[in-house]
């Protein structure tokens, strides 16, 4: 009995070694960008260290767990950062760090002085997710502004993990590709399973974004930080969001928590149809359509900023 429980274990695990080594060699898979989180309300969040590339572009995400520079922790004299926390929008996802909404927003913020922004996005995450993400770790960069950046995927939850054993699923799934497409694998599942039960109506969405605007307002207020709130609709939406549920809710959530909203519809249409996604049938942002976010943005932002300290030279004495 001892010798074919022997010859059954090496069988398990010749067929094991094949089926890891038959992922790595033909199943196509992005690099290893997330991990679970410890914090339960993230569900998951940007893996420190990581880099490769995703949905076609190179990323590298720095030891704060940003897809960014490292950011000092002081910040330099007359400088003002800007916080964007959203999802696959802010993030990036497709195109160079260098080509995103985030990245360009100072360069169309001269005028205000020295502005630093911080993107602390991660992809996928929901309204709640973005929400949470901004009161544990905006205060971490000293923010004079947070950009809030919601989307029409706002108003559909994930599900949350089935098993919650962060550090265990992390080493696991780090060191096997095969663990790691079975567990992805299974949460697509269970997400298209939940998907119409977790579909909100127009109230539970509206009464969803007041709740959780106003918990950002409160978790921010001791900063004085001011809040914008950027409603990016889906670029393979013909009206760009303009009737949308989620978009009216989270617009009256803004309103009703006092911040500012910026509407990104109309800068998008401003870019050729054609020239909105990324790729067809995608549903990530074009560099046009980036850029064109960045201004727009940059555009709302920059009453709330303060005017370049910089002071007008004195004529010489006579």
């Amino acid at each position: 009995m001892m010798k074919t429980a022997r010859w059954i274990a090496i069988a398990v695990f010749i067929s094991l070694a094949a089926a890891e080594a038959a992922v790595r060699m033909f199943v196509p898979m992005d690099a290893l960008l997330y991990q679970d989180s410890a914090d339960p309300a993230l569900g998951f969040e940007l893996r420190p260290g990581a880099k490769g590339e995703k949905v076609g572009a190179d990323v590298e995400i720095s030891a704060q767990g940003l897809r960014d520079d490292v950011v000092p922790e002081q910040k330099e004299r007359g400088e003002t950062r800007v916080v964007v926390v959203g999802g696959h929008e802010a993030f990036g996802l497709g195109v160079p760090r260098s080509d995103g909404f985030v990245a360009e927003l100072p360069r169309g913020l001269r005028s205000r002085g020295q502005v630093r922004s911080v993107n602390l996005s991660m992809y996928s995450y929901g309204l709640s997710q973005k929400v949470e993400l901004a009161c544990r770790r905006a205060a971490e960069f000293h923010p004079d502004v947070v950009v809030l950046q919601a989307s029409e995927s706002d108003g559909v939850e994930l599900p949350p993990a089935a098993i919650r054993a962060p550090a265990i699923k992390n080493f696991i799934r780090e060191g096997s590709a095969l663990a790691r497409w079975i567990m992805e694998r299974h949460y697509r599942a269970r997400a298209v399973r939940v998907h119409p039960q977790r579909e909100r109506s127009a109230d539970g969405k509206a009464a969803q974004a007041r709740t959780e605007l106003a918990r950002l307002r409160d978790c921010l207020a001791p900063m004085g930080t001011k809040i914008v709130v950027a409603f990016v609709p889906g670029v393979d939406d013909p009206s760009l969001g303009a009737g949308s549920d989620v978009r009216r809710g989270i617009e009256a959530g803004a309103k009703a928590s006092g911040a500012l909203f910026v509407d990104a519809g109309p800068a998008l249409r401003r870019v050729p149809a054609g020239q909105r996604a990324l790729r067809a049938g995608q549903p990530f942002l074009s560099p046009e359509a980036q850029k064109a976010l960045s201004i727009e943005l940059g555009r709302r932002i920059a009453p709330l900023l303060p005017r370049s300290s910089k002071s007008t030279p004195r004529r010489p004495a006579v």
